[in-house]
């Protein structure tokens, strides 16, 4: 099984828990940039992009799971604005919807809004995003 990519967060945790020396940490972090094993940007870059297009999240639920492994909040901002210009979050749920509610079942009662707009927003997406894509303009109509 191959290791996953790590943040350069991620590895100064795991070697401090190590007991490795405060020094010996931040010489091996340098030595892991010189030759490019850590980079944090590409990291998110690709992470962003699986999480978005391959799982269906949505971008606050994205910007919390790369802040979580160390991302820097700057640069998680950049790639989410990055991926956005590329793919409107509109665009983004729909593809989600679709991936999830794929049984071509019945998609224009309340019932389907309602269920639709919690799963959309439980996946990260903004509540005026998922109305937007349900077709729901005001709060009290349909959710």
């Amino acid at each position: 099984m191959a290791a996953r990519a790590r943040t350069r967060a991620e590895v100064e945790a795991y070697l401090s828990r190590k007991g490795w020396s405060g020094s010996t940490v931040r010489r091996a972090l340098q030595s892991l940039d010189r030759v490019g094993y850590i980079d944090d940007l590409e990291l998110a870059r690709r992470s962003a992009d699986r999480y978005l297009l391959d799982l269906g999240w949505g971008p606050a639920k994205v910007a919390w799971e790369l802040t979580r492994r160390g991302v820097p909040e700057k640069m998680v901002e950049r790639v989410l604005a990055e991926s956005q210009a590329t793919i409107p979050v509109e665009e983004l749920a729909r593809r989600a919807l679709e991936k999830r509610f794929q049984s071509g079942g019945e998609r224009r009662g309340r019932a389907y809004r309602m269920k639709a707009f919690r799963f959309l927003v439980a996946r990260g997406f903004d509540p005026a995003v998922a109305g937007a894509v349900l077709g729901v303009e005001d709060e009290n109509e349909g959710c």
